[in-house]
């Protein structure tokens, strides 16, 4: 495969600052779908051992593992789908698809979070 028709098969991209290419990634990472990993509070809930002290921290850092893993997966279904997300009337402006953020910088950073 030539290096053009690859080049003409990636999105089209814009110019972009640190602050687009931020702004795009955080855009990305879905951060108002966190709230579903909430449920890791439950059995610390139930046990009733939600006010200990080490409960509570091992209870936050699943809640945030849980919280990178997801955006990870959402960076990574991004960068797999952004074509068919182009024929989509409201998927053709996430980050990837409008070139807003960089295939290779979301797929590095699907793989850091994960």
């Amino acid at each position: 495969m030539s290096s053009e028709s690859i080049q003409a098969e990636l999105p089209r991209v814009r110019p972009r600052t640190l602050f687009v290419t931020l702004s795009a990634l955080v855009q990305s990472l879905r951060i108002h779908q966190w709230l579903k990993n909430a449920f890791v509070f439950l059995p610390a809930l139930f046990s009733g051992k939600l006010t200990s002290p080490g409960t509570w921290l091992q209870e936050c850092a699943v809640f945030t593992a849980f919280c990178f893993a997801a955006s990870g997966v959402y960076l990574w279904n991004d960068v797999l789908d952004w074509q068919a997300d182009l024929l989509h009337p409201v998927k053709k402006i996430r980050p990837i698809p409008s070139g807003r953020l960089n295939i290779t910088t979301a797929w590095i950073c699907g793989t850091l979070f994960v």
